[in-house]
């Protein structure tokens, strides 16, 4: 198997004032194709963990996987004191929509990060294609 990848991923972070930091990024593919699938990861896990199965996709599509609150760099801050439920992490991912993305996108995501996509697909249904 070849390891090589025609897109390295640029860390990045995203300013997500609003919500009171900033979420870390890792952008796979080319930089000037729209997103395509945005992968939000497990509970104590980050986006880096799923590297390797997602860069190979980077010659086809452009996906961003995220470092969800209080994972990874993000900054967004993590209280964890009066937390009822995963809307928090919903609201980030729609946050980083509005602010990453012009078009419907393929929500993607493992545990927690399947959980905040399922509740962000049926906030704002119009910003998502498939889940």
């Amino acid at each position: 198997m070849d390891t090589t990848l025609a897109y390295e991923p640029r860390a990045r972070r995203v300013a997500l004032a609003a919500r009171g930091g900033e979420m870390a990024v890792l952008d796979f593919g080319p930089a000037d194709r729209p997103v395509d699938i945005v992968f939000s990861h497990a509970n104590g896990f980050n986006g880096r963990t799923y590297r390797s199965i997602l860069a190979p996709l980077a010659d086809d599509l452009r996906i961003l996987t995220v470092d969800m609150r209080g994972h990874g760099a993000s900054t967004l801050p993590a209280v964890v004191e009066g937390r009822e439920g995963w809307h928090e992490f919903r609201d980030d991912l729609l946050a980083l929509l509005a602010s990453e993305t012009t078009a419907p996108v393929i929500l993607a995501g493992h545990s927690m990060g399947g959980a905040a996509s399922l509740l962000a697909a049926a906030q704002a249904p119009s910003r998502v294609k498939s889940l």
